[in-house]
């Protein structure tokens, strides 16, 4: 089963890779890997549950980068949410943002690729270990 359209788009974006150049000689690499991996089902399901995570990293940093949380339709009704940590206390945004880097590591990982930009961050480039 293959990944639908918005599927593509995100993890395109959670790499860093942008969507400007989508299906052209720039990012065909990567438009490759993502088809690849959507012929396999254990791949698939955990890229799904990368992406499921990352959604409420999202959500956990105030839907910072595609509205609040009720705009994405999963969620009917809430009265208060809190993240805890793993000591306790409440999440800062810079829990969310590591946890947000970690999962596109491993999305790239599964990918077999590197993350461009660092979206949880400013959006620069990432250098390689190595490089810089």
């Amino acid at each position: 089963m293959a990944f639908s359209e918005e599927q593509a788009f995100k993890m395109r974006f959670y790499l860093g890779a942008g969507d400007l150049f989508h299906g052209n000689e720039s990012n065909i690499d990567l438009d490759s890997r993502i088809a690849f991996i959507g012929t396999r089902p254990a791949a698939q399901a955990e890229v799904e549950a990368i992406l499921a995570s990352l959604q409420v990293v999202e959500d956990g940093l105030g839907g910072i980068f595609s509205g609040d949380a009720a705009s994405h339709g999963s969620l009917k009704r809430v009265e208060e949410i809190e993240f805890y940590n793993d000591g306790g206390g409440a999440f800062e945004d810079s829990d969310f943002r590591k946890r947000g880097r970690m999962l596109c590591k491993r999305l790239a990982i599964i990918l077999d690729t590197d993350v461009q930009r660092d979206v949880f961050g400013n959006g620069s480039r990432v250098i390689p270990w190595g490089l810089g």
